[in-house]
Formats: C-alpha cells, structure tokens, sequence
C-alpha cells in the first residue's frame, strides 16, 4: 500500500496526524474518512447537522461531517450521533465509497470469493457486492474481505487507489 498512501498524501488526501507523523497503520476513524471522501470528490455543499449530539462546532471535522451528510456518504445513528471519533470498520468505509460513487446494483454473488462473506451485514451486503463486481475491493490473502474489522489508513488509501489511479487538480 506504500504506493497507495503516497499517492493519497501527494495529492492531499490524507494529510499527517502530525507534522511528521502520516500514522498509515492507525484504525481510521469516521471523521478523518468523511473528510477524505470529501477531498476526493470535491465536497462543498453542507447540510445542517444540529440534530446530532456529538458534533460540536468547535471540532476540527464540523465541515467535513456537514458537506459528508450533504453528500449522503456519512449517516448517522438511530440515536441522532455520528460518532466521528470512532474507528470505522471495512464494511461501512466500503459502502461509503460505493455511495460517494452511486454504485449499487450487482449481484450478491460477486462475494462468493470471500470466504467470510457470511458476516457482512444485510444492508452493506449491496454496496460491498458493487465495489466487488468492479474490482475495488479484493480481499487479503485468505480470501476475506474482513467486514467487521477496523480499517487502517494505509487499507482506505489502497481502496482509493484501487479506484482512482489519476488525481486531477482542476475544478
């Protein structure tokens, strides 16, 4: 993924924890995800998100999480959080890439080759099954997809990668 996570800092998708500190192998977190879909795709527009708790205006994402919410990638719960601070696990950062994207449609038999496909949720089997079919996601190397497991930094830039080889600096 050294490749992937060079390409993802170059271009100002991901950016350090720290000034000399990338940290690719921290568990992301729904924040920092929200905010690196929003560079990719170019996110401006917000939307109000005053009916969750655990947003405060004065947290480094509040933007991102608006203009994520806007773009309908970042929902939040049954209980009116986000939770950006928490570490997002593969099958959701999976399913917001293939809404960021509006890839939905193909088959659940395109994750047949995972051998642990039996715990992908229901609602994430269609977007995991979209970015499957497409070959944007593609398992380790026992064949699992891994859907319950928190992703790392370097894992979502190899995702990115895996779909957008260019990065454009033009509106």
């Amino acid at each position: 993924s050294k490749p992937a996570m060079s390409h993802a800092v170059e271009n100002g998708l991901i950016y350090g924890k720290s000034s000399d500190r990338i940290a690719p192998q921290d568990n992301l977190t729904r924040a920092e995800m929200a905010t690196i879909i929003n560079r990719a795709f170019g996110a401006t527009v917000t939307k109000d998100i005053s009916e969750f708790s655990d947003v405060a205006e004065s947290q480094w994402y509040y933007n991102d999480i608006k203009k994520a919410y806007n773009m309908q990638t970042l929902y939040g719960d049954a209980g009116k959080t986000m939770r950006p601070d928490a570490f997002i696990i593969r099958e959701e950062a999976i399913a917001i890439v293939a809404r960021a994207m509006v890839l939905s449609g193909y088959s659940a038999t395109n994750l047949d080759r995972f051998k642990d496909k039996a715990n992908i949720a229901d609602w994430a089997v269609d977007p995991l099954a979209s970015m499957a079919a497409n070959g944007y996601v593609n398992g380790d190397e026992k064949s699992n997809i891994n859907p319950k497991a928190f992703i790392t930094r370097e894992e979502f830039a190899q995702l990115l990668h895996n779909i957008v080889k260019h990065y454009y600096d033009a509106e």
